[in-house]
């Protein structure tokens, strides 16, 4: 491999590099390390002018790696792998362009053992009161990097903590209910998948992709059909998404020695929203807030007020969603999928009217019958994307050693 074709992105040439050592040395960490540098300065003082300088460069870094690398090994039910690099690049330049925006440093606050759901302590003193130093700001830009949800941080943006489940902080035994957690997660993830391809055994339950609104049915049939797959591929995403994060707090409390209250709950039970506020505000992940917020809500609210501030938002959460479809390599559907997001921002600036005219928040039953459609209605469109792009056909276990085959196979030798 020649040196240019290192530097240009060999995706432009419709062609990507399968992971090596080499490549994920010269493409992978290049990225990380810009990435990483915009950590350190972004916790130094009068650092703003080189934070500019350096966004340029860790914008081509994540586009190269993003469109360069290849983490399937040429098996097309791996392909969601090249979709989680895309939204991590894509995360990597929207953070990098919040700390160019931010108008202080980031400090790091002690962690206090857990108390009343919160793990931000602080200890007395104004950030201009900090001690700044290199050193430390090398050392703590690897938890920042990491740390999505700014947990520990006195960061612009506060963020809902849910209530922990293990108040706990001894590190072994948080690991051992956090693996625990993560074991039924596994298992219910391929149950859910499996579930779901049942409906599309030969379209989209495999990775060539296929449309859930089946035209051989009667509409009554088709658009049921719709309906439950729409339920199951939303639970199973919320489930994917949960077993990573209790993952990766196993090994960053055991390998990595970080305190237990740095991992609490992704989510809050979205299932019992009542709004698409508490929904969107609270309930589900909060991992991309200080993003959506400085990149997409501040600059839309100067033209738009209020309303630019809600769709502002969504419109960058569309995006994100969007280039990570497009990062399977199978093409991408912009309007279903940003629209899906700017359509809940249209439902949230809906409870904010209906709050202004009636002065009552939506709430109660209602309330959560009313998210439960906009979410299920809405939600058949962008599930509909991810058939027709093979995401659902996806194979998140080896074949072998999938969960719900080894018990199957347990049951059938104990029989």
């Amino acid at each position: 491999m020649s040196w240019p074709s290192v530097i240009v992105p060999h995706a432009l040439a419709l062609q990507r590099l399968a992971v090596t050592p080499y490549t994920f040395a010269i493409i992978f960490l290049p990225a990380f390390f810009s990435y990483y540098a915009m950590a350190v300065l972004v916790q130094l003082p009068d650092t703003r002018f080189y934070r500019a300088a350096l966004l340029p460069i860790v914008f081509w870094m994540s586009f190269r790696a993003n469109m360069s690398l290849d983490f399937t090994w040429n098996y097309a039910g791996y392909a969601y792998l090249n979709q989680g690099l895309s939204l991590g690049m894509f995360t990597i330049a929207m953070r990098s362009t919040a700390w160019v925006l931010a108008e202080r440093p980031y400090t790091r606050l002690p962690i206090y053992k857990l108390r009343n759901g919160t793990v931000n302590g602080h200890n007395g003193k104004t950030p201009t009161e900090h001690d700044f130093s290199v050193p430390s700001a090398l050392w703590n830009a690897w938890d920042l990097t990491m740390n999505l949800r700014g947990i520990g941080w006195d960061g612009p943006q506060r963020i809902h903590i849910p209530t922990p489940y293990f108040r706990v902080e001894s590190r072994p035994i948080f690991a051992f209910l956090s693996f625990s957690r993560l074991t039924f997660l596994a298992l219910a993830l391929d149950t859910l998948s499996r579930s779901v391809r049942s409906f599309g055994p030969d379209t989209f339950g495999t990775p060539k992709g296929g449309t859930i609104f089946d035209p051989l049915l009667p509409p009554l049939e088709r658009y049921t059909n719709s309906f439950v797959i729409t339920l199951l591929s939303g639970t199973t995403a919320y489930v994917m998404i949960e077993a990573t994060y209790q993952l990766h707090a196993v090994v960053f409390t055991i390998v990595f020695q970080q305190y237990p209250s740095q991992w609490p709950p992704l989510f809050d039970s979205p299932w019992l929203s009542t709004s698409l506020i508490s929904l969107w505000g609270r309930r589900w992940h909060q991992l991309f807030r200080e993003c959506f917020v400085v990149v997409g809500s501040k600059p839309m609210e100067k033209y738009l007020g209020r309303a630019g501030t809600v769709m502002g938002a969504f419109a960058i959460s569309g995006l994100l969603h969007d280039i990570g479809m497009r990062g399977m390599g199978r093409g991408g559907d912009t309007a279903e999928v940003v629209g899906f997001f700017l359509m809940h921002g249209v439902g949230v600036s809906m409870e904010h009217a209906w709050r202004k005219a009636t002065g009552r928040r939506v709430g109660g039953i209602i309330g959560w019958l009313w998210v439960f459609f906009w979410l299920v209605f809405w939600g058949q469109v962008v599930v509909d994307v991810w058939a027709r792009r093979g995401l659902i056909g996806s194979e998140f276990f080896h074949a072998p050693y999938r969960p719900t085959t080894l018990i199957l196979n347990w049951i059938s030798r104990k029989n």
